[in-house]
């Protein structure tokens, strides 16, 4: 359901996600942790569209986040 792929962000020369992937299938929960400033915030507004990143690719159900064709809350919520 969820693809997280290479995904880098950094803000200006503090780089906060490097090369992040995982999958996480339907119905799956998962667990984010890690020190504070490890990027776990940064990760999931990654995730939700509330955060640009700026290398690899985020998809839900096969729509990439941030594709400003696609409404994936509508998706999501229907």
């Amino acid at each position: 359901m969820i693809s997280i792929s290479k995904v880098s962000k950094w803000y200006v020369q503090f780089k906060v996600l490097t090369d992040c992937t995982t999958e996480v299938s339907k119905r799956e929960v998962v667990v984010v942790c890690g020190p504070s400033g490890s990027g776990k915030s940064t990760l999931i507004k990654a995730v939700n569209g509330l955060e640009p990143f700026q290398q690899g690719g985020i998809t839900i159900n096969g729509d990439s986040v941030g594709d400003p064709r696609k409404d994936l809350l509508a998706k999501i919520l229907h």
